[in-house]
This record gives structure tokens, sequence and C-alpha cells, in this order.
């Protein structure tokens, strides 16, 4: 039908955010990791998904593709994030719960943190350097290994 991309985005504008990610947000903050957000969706979309699932103020910077007009997971995606939390790649953590995205940010030279949802780790990928089953799992490794 016609009206199905509103649906979906006002479907998208709706969703909740899992319950361990406000948490372990709050926990990586206090450890001092600088928090970026990073999403395919257009920046409106994505300042309106974080707005409505109560984590758009945890991050130090909400980016979007819209810049590079390409999507994850081309490098040039990665390079413009790094760019603009002004960091180098071998500094960065990218954090995903798509085996896609973090192939991405492997091929860039980024650390990677897979987050166990729903879906599995394809083989045919480069293996995440942590795999955690939420975000404050993810907190405590990351705490853990900056000791």
């Amino acid at each position: 039908p016609g009206d199905a991309p509103d649906k979906v985005k006002a479907a998208m504008a709706k969703i909740v955010a899992h319950k361990d990610v406000a948490e372990g947000l709050d926990k990586l903050r206090a450890q001092g990791w600088r928090l970026y957000a990073f999403s395919n969706s257009n920046q409106a979309a994505v300042d309106v998904q974080l707005k409505q699932a109560g984590l758009h103020s945890k991050f130090d910077g909400i980016l979007s593709v819209d810049a590079v007009q390409k999507f994850k997971p081309v490098p040039e995606c990665y390079n413009y994030a790094l760019k603009q939390a002004g960091v180098k790649a071998k500094d960065a953590v990218h954090v995903a719960t798509h085996d896609w995205d973090l192939e991405g940010a492997k091929a860039v030279g980024m650390n990677t943190a897979f987050v166990r949802r729903h879906l599995g780790f394809a083989s045919a990928y480069h293996p995440p350097d942590l795999s955690v089953t939420d975000f404050v799992e993810l907190a405590d490794v990351l705490g853990q290994a900056a000791k």
C-alpha cells in the first residue's frame, strides 16, 4: 500500500529500548567512555527514536549516514563517525547487534562489540572483539578491560 512507508516510520518512532540499555550507557559514561549513536536511519528519524526511547541525552553525539549519503557498512560511513567523534579507529569500540555492521567497523580498524539479542553472528564475518548479552555486561567487560 502507498501508506506503508509512513506506517513503518510511525512504528519506528515508537520503538522502546531494551531495559538494559539506559543502565549500560550510564555505566559506560561513568567509566569515562564518550558515547555516540550512529544509525543508517536519517537524522530526523534517529533523533525521534532516541528521544522516544529516553536515550537521546545519554549520548555525546547522534550521527546519521545522511551526511555521507551512503549506508553502513561502507567504510566512508565509519570514517565519518570517527571524524565527528574526533577519535582514531584503534581507540574506538563500535557496538552493534548486527554482524554486518561490525564487519564494516572492523574493516576500518575499529574494535567491535556484538550485543547478542535475537540474531546470531554469521561465520562469513570476522568475529567481534567482544560478545556480550546486553549493555550492562558490555559496561562490565569494558570497565574490567580498562583496569
